[in-house]
């Protein structure tokens, strides 16, 4: 939804827009945030994540207000919760990461797909 505003934005500021295969290789040899803002598909990607992204933030945050609020336990125990969650996910990411960089995209991106709800609570 947000890619046609994103195209029609990028034609009234006069950027160039690769719209057939032969010249994406061309546009793929040019450096910098042109040739980034030029990929129509990257920028719908993008706009979804940007969309999608604080859903996934608000339980962790909210769980700090939910320990502080509704359990009565100190606030300390909610800092030290939301410290060792995100260390859980630093570390684990660059885990993760090394072992599906060789793997093929599809695949990462249908198991993602898969194991996202399960992540959930």
């Amino acid at each position: 939804m947000a890619a046609p505003v994103l195209t029609r934005l990028a034609d009234r500021l006069g950027l160039p827009t690769v719209r057939d295969d032969d010249t994406r290789s061309t546009a793929v040899s040019r450096a910098g945030y042109a040739a980034v803002l030029r990929d129509g598909p990257f920028l719908g990607v993008v706009a979804v994540v940007l969309v999608l992204a604080p859903s996934t933030l608000v339980p962790t945050l909210i769980m700090a207000v939910y320990i502080g609020v509704a359990l009565d336990a100190p606030v300390w125990i909610a800092g030290a919760l939301l410290t060792l969650n995100t260390t859980m996910i630093a570390c684990t990411q660059t885990s993760v990461t090394r072992v599906i960089e060789h793997r093929d995209r599809t695949v990462v991106v249908a198991l993602g797909i898969a194991l996202g709800p399960m992540s959930r609570q």
